[in-house]
């Protein structure tokens, strides 16, 4: 790839790779790299957060002002813009997805305000076509996010967090066009130690409780009891960087040292075999994840931003 900077990669259901760089988009079938431009519709190359598939098969991604949809039939990319319009141009920025629901309304933050959006009906007038929520005297300005969902899957609120520097907000819709939020984990919290955090992820089969990954490890929060536990660190105290769940007991924890397998169940830790020997290129450093992706396909993903990403069967690493 031209460039290393990457942000997302998304299997979709048709079993593309794509991944998302600040200089473009590329699609990857396996075998070959095409890279997706102006020649294909996305004039604004410097994309943001993450990929979606809606209930149609659409591929929904953003750049800094703009949301892209991938037309299959066209093989070529439509751009929406206009959340707040002056002479016909976009005045709000920092464009990134939060969540896709079930209704096929997709959450995201743009200016630091907070929408959703109707997918269909956005294709259907060329258009965006949004709903934009009050966040009270409070802006959103993390640019990572994990939904909050009830027992039925409907969208409740998120967790909003930063690549780098303590602190974490929990989001909670109040009535139909109002969200609130709390601050937890930061400098400016005196009653709490202050934690970057990396990646929160729902614990298993536990109500209101989710696993936080900060840079010290892994921690247990319950939001109904605002309680914050250890669960997994190491005694050599390495960096943590990101956490993913490789089966429903089992997480892959990246750190500074190597990367760490957790079993929830037992409590017992071990360190994943190195799977640098099997890449095709020894320019990335496999011990800095940034991110980790687990695909539809059972495929293991490792992004290590400013110098690309790789890609292996995770039964190498156990």
């Amino acid at each position: 790839m031209e460039n290393t900077k990457v942000v997302f990669v998304f299997k979709d259901s048709r079993h593309f790779n794509w991944i998302g760089t600040l200089g473009g988009l590329y699609r990857y079938d396996g075998a070959e790299v095409v890279k997706y431009g102006l020649e294909k519709g996305i004039n604004d190359p410097y994309l943001q957060s993450s990929m979606v598939e809606d209930q149609k098969g659409n591929l929904w991604f953003c750049s800094l002002k703009k949301l892209y949809c991938y037309d299959r039939l066209r093989d070529t990319c439509l751009n929406f813009g206009g959340f707040k319009l002056v002479n016909g141009e976009e005045t709000l920025s920092d464009y990134s997805l939060i969540h896709l629901d079930a209704q096929d309304q997709l959450w995201l933050t743009a200016g630091n305000g907070l929408y959703s959006i109707d997918l269909q009906k956005t294709i259907q007038k060329k258009q965006l076509v949004f709903q934009p929520y009050s966040t009270g005297n409070d802006q959103i300005s993390g640019k990572r996010f994990s939904p909050i969902l009830d027992a039925q899957k409907k969208f409740n609120g998120f967790f909003e967090y930063r690549f780098y520097g303590p602190g974490m907000k929990i989001w909670t819709l109040g009535d139909k066009k109002n969200f609130s939020s709390r601050l937890y984990f930061s400098n400016t919290e005196t009653n709490q130690a202050a934690y970057d955090i990396r990646q929160v992820l729902p614990y298993p089969s536990q109500k209101n409780k989710y696993i936080l990954c900060t840079s010290v490890g892994l921690k247990v929060f319950d939001t109904a009891k605002k309680q914050l536990q250890d669960l997994f660190s190491l005694p050599t105290a390495p960096h943590f960087t990101y956490a993913i769940f490789i089966k429903p007991h089992l997480l892959l924890c990246s750190t500074y040292e190597a990367l760490y397998y957790f079993d929830l169940t037992t409590g017992k830790h071990s360190k994943a075999n190195d799977w640098s020997g099997s890449l095709n290129s020894n320019t990335i450093s496999h011990q800095k994840f940034t991110e980790l992706v687990l695909d539809r396909d059972g495929i293991l993903w490792g992004l290590v931003y400013d110098e690309g990403l790789c890609f292996t069967n995770p039964e190498v690493t156990i």
